[in-house]
């Protein structure tokens, strides 16, 4: 937790490439000014307090998305908006009807969405045993009904909003039906391209029975 700053007069490429590895906060080529050193020493300084305050904030966030008893996912929607894009160039607007005719088209989605991440709460919820195990994809857990939701999702995201909440059912890897209440919003700034959504899902399943 160090921060090095490389003052050599060796340039050879080689060496830097080596020394790249080591990823030093930088790299001073001899002969030079004790201003030049100076300044490349304070700038790492700076850049090693900018590092750690990121370093924090990250390991307090994993804390949070793991410890957190409410399922949480992070997706990546990316390959589905090619997907509607391409459909878009074709002429066709009217996505409703659009997958109403083609289910296919719709299960092929559900296909390409890439669960990027999950919590604790998830692995649980969903009774897989590993996190690798859940990320072979989002098909595994929906059921007939859970179609109908994943097609109003993609409907809102096709209508330009950001966020889509409401009911529904899934499945475990067991067979189990999970009523859930879902929450998934894109994060800033990925509108154009839909690689970030962030979901967070509740079982609501002693609820409904009740």
């Amino acid at each position: 937790n160090i921060p090095v700053v490389y003052a050599t007069a060796d340039a050879d490429e080689d060496v830097l490439e080596r020394a790249k590895i080591s990823e030093p906060f930088g790299y001073v080529i001899k002969p030079f000014e004790d201003r030049e050193l100076n300044s490349t020493i304070e700038i790492a300084l700076y850049k090693h307090k900018m590092e750690t305050k990121l370093k924090e904030s990250e390991a307090k966030y994993r804390t949070l998305f793991e410890d957190s008893p409410i399922s949480l996912w992070e997706e990546d929607f990316s390959a589905v908006k090619s997907f509607i894009d391409n459909l878009r160039d074709k002429g066709i607007n009217d996505f409703r009807t659009y997958f109403e005719e083609h289910p296919e088209d719709l299960a092929h989605c559900a296909a390409m969405v890439k669960i990027v991440d999950i919590n604790k709460t998830t692995i649980d919820m969903y009774q897989v045993e590993t996190k690798k195990e859940f990320l072979k994809g989002l098909s595994q857990f929906l059921t007939e009904e859970s179609y109908e939701l994943f097609k109003e999702e993609i409907l809102s995201l096709c209508a330009g909003n950001t966020s889509f909440e409401n009911k529904a059912i899934n499945q475990t890897a067991t067979g189990e039906i999970k009523y859930i209440y879902m929450k998934c919003s894109l994060a800033a700034d990925q509108e154009a391209t839909w690689s970030k959504m962030l979901v967070s899902i509740m079982d609501i399943t002693d609820l409904k029975q009740a």
